[in-house]
């Protein structure tokens, strides 16, 4: 393997690899094409992978990443896993999983940086969507010694034959020369007594305000939060076979598109929602029907929207959160009035009157008035 990617050679479709593979610190500058081949295992530690890595097509039992890099894209299309985790993985171009049957367990974290697709995948059994979050810790010392003492002047000492004049102007510079160093080391030594004294009180300062900063929203040093989907997500058409198992958990859904896909019973644990343009967190799909014009493309776009926001709000619910129920169930509310005609659509019907007077029960001001 390693022969093949000195030469350049990245073309393993047919490949055996009858046993589980284990690989650590692994570095492939090629692309890989993996297509039709037989791989019963695969096991990475830290690997980078400076190209694409096409595995469409091949045979494969088991997956397991873990803080592998990727540099261009992943393409699992048509796999079937009967064990698949990547934990802290890192991919910059697009990861590509379409129609992959999950028969194990399946686990995924760190960050998907362009379009991930898992458009009509099966999820037979536990499925996690996780946030992660890395910390490096960085430990750098510098001892530094000064020492500070009188200065010795050394003069020549005159010889017997000099007279008593030239004897008293030697012992008077000599005693100069003595009183100069031992002034000088006096205010080096108070000078130091000083600014330990001012370090100990900024060191002081800087933990006490380090102690109550932290309560505070504050940027967070040598610390990187990967929320998983960096960008578009396509999880449309998903089945998963027992929802109550599967969770999503701190992943960025801002850009989700779940068209089709059945999330009742799903746990949805501290994920971004917000959607900037509706001031209220809710469906991309939802941003994806203001921006079409066609009326007829419009109107056969609401009825999977309203579905949707009502899966998840069921979901909320179960798991006690009423909040950010809230405003799905407002989005479900929105999708459903604008499938009125337009005179109901904004009075003479009970959704627009719900909206007018109190937003769906979701706004007190309104609602008392």
């Amino acid at each position: 393997m390693k022969r093949l990617d000195l030469k350049g050679d990245g073309d393993w479709r047919g490949f055996n690899f009858p046993i589980t593979k284990e690989l650590e610190n692994v570095v492939c500058k090629t692309s890989l094409r993996l297509r039709n081949a037989s791989l019963y295992g695969v096991k990475i530690k830290q690997g980078v992978f400076e190209g694409n890595v096409d595995m469409t097509g091949c045979e494969i039992s088991s997956l397991e990443l873990q803080t592998c890099k990727f540099k261009g894209s992943v393409d699992l299309s048509g796999l079937e896993f009967s064990f698949f985790k990547a934990a802290s993985i890192e991919v910059e171009e697009s990861f590509i999983a379409k129609e992959v049957k999950f028969d194990g367990e399946f686990f995924i974290s760190g960050a998907l940086k362009q379009l991930a697709n898992f458009n009509r995948c099966h999820f037979s059994s536990k499925a996690t969507f996780i946030q992660t979050k890395t910390v490096s810790l960085s430990a750098s010392s510098a001892v530094s010694f000064t020492v500070a003492g009188p200065s010795v002047v050394v003069t020549q000492k005159p010889g017997p034959e000099v007279n008593t004049w030239t004897k008293i102007k030697y012992q008077y510079r000599n005693y100069k020369s003595f009183l100069k160093s031992r002034i000088r080391h006096y205010i080096r030594t108070f000078v130091g007594f000083v600014k330990k004294f001012l370090r100990k009180i900024r060191t002081s300062l800087l933990r006490a305000f380090n102690r109550y900063r932290v309560r505070f929203p504050h940027r967070r040093e040598h610390v990187v939060l990967y929320v998983l989907f960096n960008s578009r997500a396509m999880l449309e058409e998903i089945n998963f076979a027992d929802p109550k198992r599967v969770t999503f958990n701190g992943v960025r859904l801002s850009e989700a598109s779940f068209r089709n896909t059945d999330l009742r019973g799903v746990n949805f644990i501290g994920n971004d929602w917000r959607q900037k343009k509706i001031r209220r967190n809710g469906l991309f799909d939802e941003l994806s029907f203001h921006q079409q014009n066609d009326y007829y493309s419009r109107r056969e776009m609401l009825p999977g929207i309203e579905n949707t926001y009502r899966n998840i709000r069921y979901s909320l619910e179960e798991n006690k959160d009423f909040g950010l129920a809230n405003d799905f169930f407002v989005g479900e509310m929105e999708a459903k009035r604008r499938q009125l005609k337009w005179w109901r659509r904004w009075l003479l019907s009970v959704p627009a009157a719900y909206k007018i007077f109190s937003n769906y029960g979701t706004e007190p001001v309104t609602d008392s008035v």
